[in-house]
């Protein structure tokens, strides 16, 4: 949207300041209504900072803040230079920007100079005349695309407050001391609520306009006990054991149960009634009203299970971590092992079968990992279609004879930025569940096209894919296919139709982990008996860089520089300093940052790699590199990483030409990699 200077003669309307103004929150106590919205909004959209802010001529206020940094979350409001919120208000229209700081207009504003805004999606909150009050807003501090999926929400959100603030406008609007007007505005069949009576019984005599446009039923048809007809038969039983034992008891009660619409949906309505005296405390009746509350039930469970998948995301890379370092020492110390010379061949068999085993929990580490979007991520620029082909053969062997593999790519595709390692992992991922799906044989197609979309909404998953220009990958089969339930739940982790003995269900967990990762998309159709359709739109990318698959793994190779190693875990530190010096390297070890600065500092030779863990006590890895590459400029890095934490995930892909070691490595993968980061198999490192 346009950030014209004109704009802001809208700020200093007084009608609409007087409206702010009439809200009753200018300076007033945190609203909880409010903050129970901005509460949802940060956990919903995972955004550190939410606000309901309202806007008049001179300062905005926040009337609920959530993760407000000081002093402006003690002082509730800021001055319209630390301002983003006044753009949305003056333009009346969204203002959603990815980096404030890249922004023309923006970027100057003290909001994002001092309070550190970067990222911001703001929704206008207007009265019922269409005057700006303020925003429902939310605020990273780092540069984020905000999807469709999250703007739909910020909008559900958005029109809850504007709910409660309207609420509060009509407090200050009505008076008693009117009555033509008041009787007008109060009149039941105008309020937009779906009001009801009873006679003290319970039998009901009333129901008004919008009670009857929500059920699209004539009046005799509700009332006495009709309008139980249009309650969910499964939750019929309660609603009316509950209402009969308030109106038995004289008691106020809320209820939320399902009524069928005039549409034919069912739709969840909170009903409230209470009990209504005459003058002489005879008991008249009850009043009551119901509101649809299922667009705020959709919102309540999209947050549980966000919720759930963060928490079950945290445990996964947190035991991912520690599993990998013990798997890593495993793998090793048999490679070692099956090394040796006089081993029986029953030994040697016992071993491989222990390898066997430790590369299945190897698999599965990653798995957790692509599932929890806690993996290090090396991407590079790709030619889909020949990563692809490249792929065929071993898709070919591992759906078997039965199944027919076929490839449709389209020509002159676009090129991508991903890492292959992943990409071929949702490709093996994929092809793995249509051969399940497939008992009797059937077809496999691997489809890859180029596509514009233009406006896509949220899907049952996730928000859409933005407008724009995207290289689509398509895998079909001709298999069983899924019924509904199974559908909403596929990409839930744990959720599997095999057997208990036949996966872990993070399958295609890992798969939607590993596409969300990469900046894409992922989309599933399928009916039962009719196949199954895995579509992934990824964007397609527009610079320059080599195109091209990964090359083959140089043969392993040792050398005689000298390696700072830093490893916390002594396992892993003593099983790699054991393999590179056995192939020549000189190797300097240490537990923590600190000691590999001590060492570094005491050797008067050239060190040409460091080998650091990404996560050490205190200080990280790449702050270990950055602190030696100060006196060692020519100090080559290899990182080795078993997750990514918080301090990884802020960067969610290695820069290119980064090098990375994941745990767990092999020995050879291990010597491999070193060799790669020094330069090469002839030895030739730069001094450091």
């Amino acid at each position: 949207m346009g950030l014209e200077k004109d704009l802001f003669t809208s700020l200093r309307d007084a009608e609409r300041v007087a409206a702010v103004r009439r809200t009753g929150l200018l300076d007033a106590a945190a609203d909880a209504a409010l903050d129970r919205l901005t509460r949802l909004a940060a956990r919903l959209l995972r955004a550190p900072v939410a606000l309901v802010c309202l806007v008049t001529d001179d300062r905005q206020f926040f009337a609920s803040a959530q993760g407000l940094p000081e002093p402006a979350s003690t002082a509730r409001g800021t001055p319209l230079t630390h301002s983003l919120c006044q753009y949305a208000v003056a333009s009346r229209t969204d203002l959603v920007v990815e980096d404030a700081r890249q922004h023309p207009v923006l970027r100057d504003n003290l909001a994002v100079t001092e309070l550190g805004f970067v990222a911001y999606a703001g929704v206008p909150l207007l009265a019922p005349d269409g005057l700006a009050l303020g925003t429902f807003c939310v605020v990273d501090h780092r540069p984020r695309g905000w999807t469709e999926g999250e703007l739909a929400d910020l909008h559900d959100l958005a029109a809850l407050a504007t709910g409660e603030l309207h609420v509060r406008l009509r407090a200050t609007t009505e008076s008693p001391g009117d009555p033509s007007p008041a009787d007008a505005r109060l009149s039941p069949g105008m309020l937009p609520v779906m009001i009801w009576t009873s006679t003290p019984d319970g039998s009901c005599d009333y129901f008004n306009a919008r009670r009857l446009e929500f059920t699209g039923r004539p009046l005799p048809a509700e009332l006495g006990s009709g309008w139980t007809d249009r309650v969910h038969p499964e939750d019929r039983p309660a609603v009316l054991a509950q209402f009969r034992r308030a109106v038995a008891d004289r008691t106020a009660f809320q209820l939320e149960y399902r009524m069928l619409r005039h549409d034919g949906e069912y739709r969840w309505l909170l009903d409230a009634g209470v009990p209504r005296y005459g003058p002489a405390g005879e008991l008249l009746g009850f009043v009551g009203c119901a509101t649809d509350v299922s667009d705020r039930r959709h919102l309540e469970r999209r947050f549980v299970r966000a919720e759930r998948a963060q928490a079950i995301g945290q445990l996964a890379g947190g035991i991912a971590h520690d599993f990998n370092n013990l798997l890593t020492g495993i793998i090793g110390h048999v490679a070692l092992l099956q090394e040796e010379p006089g081993l029986s061949d029953l030994a040697r068999e016992d071993l491989a079968q222990i390898q066997r085993s430790a590369d299945r929990a190897a698999s599965l580490t990653r798995q957790l990992l692509a599932f929890s979007r806690r993996q290090v991520l090396a991407p590079r620029v790709l030619d889909l279609n020949q990563l692809v082909a490249g792929s065929l053969s071993t898709l070919r062997r591992l759906v078997g004879p039965r199944v027919q593999v076929v490839s449709t790519p389209a020509p002159n595709l676009d090129p991508i930025v991903a890492d292959p390692n992943q990409i071929e992992q949702v490709l093996t991922q994929l092809s793995a569940n249509a051969h399940y799906a497939m008992p009797d044989g059937g077809t496999l197609e691997l489809i890859t096209r180029q596509e514009r979309l233009e406006g896509i909404g949220a899907t049952r998953w996730s928000g859409g894919p933005r407008p724009g220009v995207y290289v689509v990958l398509q895998v079909r089969d001709t298999g069983r296919g899924m019924d509904g339930p199974t559908l909403e739940r596929i990409f839930e982790p744990f959720f599997s139709t095999k057997a208990p003995n036949e996966g872990a269900g993070l399958g295609l967990a890992s798969v939607y982990g590993i596409v969300k990762q990469s900046g894409g998309h992922i989309e599933v159709a399928s009916e039962p008996g009719r196949g199954t359709s895995f579509t992934i739109y990824f964007p397609r990318h527009e610079g320059a860089g080599p195109v091209g698959v990964a090359a083959g793994a140089p043969e392993p190779a040792g050398g005689n520089e000298t390696i700072l190693l830093v490893e916390d875990e002594e396992q892993v530190r003593e099983l790699a300093r054991r393999v590179l010096e056995r192939v020549g390297y000189t190797v300097l070890a240490a537990a923590d940052a600190e000691a590999a600065t001590a060492i570094a500092d005491r050797h008067a030779g050239h060190i040409h790699l460091l080998v650091t863990d990404m996560l050490l006590p205190q200080l990280g890895g790449r702050e270990l590199a950055a602190r030696l590459g100060i006196h060692r400029p020519a100090i080559k890095v290899l990182y080795i990483s078993g997750t990514s934490d918080a301090s990884i995930a802020r960067l969610r892909l290695l820069e290119p030409g980064t090098e990375l070691l994941e745990k767990p490595f092999s020995l050879d993968r291990l010597l491999r990699t070193v060799r790669q980061a020094l330069g090469g198999p002839d030895g030739a490192g730069r001094p450091a």
